[in-house]
């Protein structure tokens, strides 16, 4: 009893001088993963706006190289997915018949694109070919060249909006400029 009373003491007297530096140590650790974490993350935010940013930029001097003549449009449309009207109701977008053949490739890392958890690999070529652009605008409540200026006192969610079921509908008119109109706007996407 007596010798582990004396191992005690000791060993209660030389605790406090070791605690005191494992905790400075351990406090300076967690400050230096603060930091490393909150620079990495800061680095992460930039990369992510850089390219935000020059995407947009790109994006924009196209389709005002488009809207204002700098470019000239084909007499066609390139092909647009449909679908906004027979889907409007639909549960979930996985359940809606247009949209279940739409590409979700295991490279985007997004497997919460068309609302489900699985994606596919590609072969080689990629997925690239198979992305198509959705097309969707409101038919109701529009001018005659189908802007919309005001809001809809009919359309107040998206399953009581009535959508163009086919781009050949939208409005146009020969005597608008190359933007002028919906059916106009939808050719230069």
């Amino acid at each position: 009893v007596v010798i582990s009373s004396v191992v005690l003491s000791r060993i209660f007297n030389e605790l406090p001088s070791l605690i005191s530096p494992v905790e400075e140590t351990y406090l300076a650790l967690r400050h230096s993963y603060r930091f490393t974490n909150t620079e990495l993350l800061a680095i992460r935010a930039t990369e992510v706006a850089e390219t935000a940013a020059r995407d947009l930029h790109l994006l924009t001097r196209f389709a005002s190289w488009l809207y204002f003549g700098g470019m000239e449009l084909s007499g066609s449309f390139t092909a647009l997915l449909q679908g906004a009207q027979e889907c409007k109701a639909a549960p979930s977008a996985s359940e809606c018949e247009w949209s279940k053949d739409l590409p979700c490739d295991c490279d985007w890392n997004d497997f919460w694109a068309r609302g489900t958890d699985t994606c596919r690999t590609y072969n080689q070529s990629g997925s690239r070919h198979l992305q198509k652009v959705h097309f969707g605008a409101q038919s109701q409540d529009t001018g005659a060249d189908g802007s919309r200026y005001n809001i809809s006192s009919i359309a107040k969610y998206p399953n009581m909006t009535s959508w163009w079921n086919n781009i050949s509908e939208l409005p146009r008119s020969s005597t608008s400029s190359d933007y002028g109109t919906t059916y106009k706007r939808a050719r230069i996407i």
